[in-house]
């Protein structure tokens, strides 16, 4: 291995030992052979830490680090400090890549951007039910282009390959003790990048287990993604990008409309009254779903449309 690796690839690692191999073996199929990977296993107490080891002794493009447990955003972060790609790629260690060609098709388009994000799908365990690709074709769009779809930028971390001195000129990490650190640190990305292509390639499988946000939201959650959705819309953005900048803080706004009813604690007064006092953001529809929430929301108001959501949520995503 070269010491300058064009990808890094980051996997936090804590109690995955079932998943974890499926995980590496996904990076270590690559046609694109010209990659790192970064294994840290943050305070693991299962099995896991002894599989990185294995893995590492087999294949000197893994590096293993071991530390005490500080969370997802401390072993991104962690792992950041540690790559020496290029382009810098984060993978969850219970998913994996679905194509053996990922790297090869995502770095002939790397010198036209700064980040480029790609699609995923949702992978069950169980009987008869696998990959579940939410779109099939593949096209290749700039998003900040205003004729681009405009919701094709997700928050997840997961979802993008960046290139790394975006992130290392701007401190563009993440916030250590944050559940929903993603959303801030993909705000970030589209303040500070200037070329972000989209490719609707299905790349990601994303692993949907119990235990999952969309099964069991915290109090501390709906609190972070309040004071995120708070931090963003108040970002200093390019004046050409503010409108779709906002659609994205404006749809990050629509998931805590749902989570609200998601979490089993009930909700204090004022936090709940900070969220509607925010309602505003729902002006800012340039993606179609919060197009069709401000549509509802101009008519039947907050309270109504935000149980509207969860019931549609209920009844669509579980």
């Amino acid at each position: 291995m070269s010491d300058s690796p064009k990808i890094s690839v980051i996997v936090p690692v804590y109690n995955v030992k079932e998943f974890l191999p499926r995980c590496i073996n996904s990076v270590l199929c690559q046609t694109y052979t010209d990659y790192e990977i970064i294994l840290v296993d943050d305070g693991s107490t299962d099995s896991s830490s002894d599989i990185c080891d294995l893995y590492a002794q087999k294949n000197d493009k893994i590096k293993v680090y071991h530390k005490p447990n500080g969370g997802l955003a401390d072993a991104r972060n962690f792992g950041l400090e540690h790559s020496v790609g290029d382009y810098v790629l984060f993978l969850d260690s219970d998913d994996f890549y679905t194509d053996e060609n990922m790297f090869a098709q995502l770095m002939r388009y790397s010198e036209k951007a700064d980040v480029i994000c790609f699609n995923y799908c949702r992978y069950i365990k169980e009987p008869g039910q696998a990959m579940l690709p939410l779109i099939g074709c593949s096209i290749r769009v700039n998003i900040l282009d205003q004729k681009a779809p405009a919701d094709v930028f997700t928050s997840s971390a997961c979802m993008k390959i960046v290139r790394k001195n975006i992130i290392t000129d701007n401190s563009i990490f993440f916030e250590k003790g944050s559940l929903s650190e993603d959303i801030e640190w993909s705000a970030k990305l589209l303040v500070f990048a200037d070329n972000i292509l989209y490719t609707d390639k299905v790349y990601y499988a994303y692993r949907v287990r119990p235990g999952s946000i969309t099964k069991s939201v915290s109090l501390k959650h709906i609190y972070d993604l309040n004071n995120i959705v708070g931090k963003i819309y108040a970002m200093d953005v390019p004046v050409a990008r503010k409108d779709f900048f906002m659609g994205y803080v404006a749809f990050q706004y629509a998931t805590i409309m749902i989570n609200m009813h998601l979490c089993k604690e009930k909700i204090p007064n004022r936090l709940y009254k900070s969220i509607k006092e925010k309602s505003w953001l729902l002006k800012y529809d340039s993606y179609p779903q919060v197009k069709l929430i401000n549509k509802v929301f101009r008519f039947a108001g907050f309270d109504f449309t935000s149980r509207l959501l969860y019931i549609y949520f209920k009844l669509f995503r579980d």
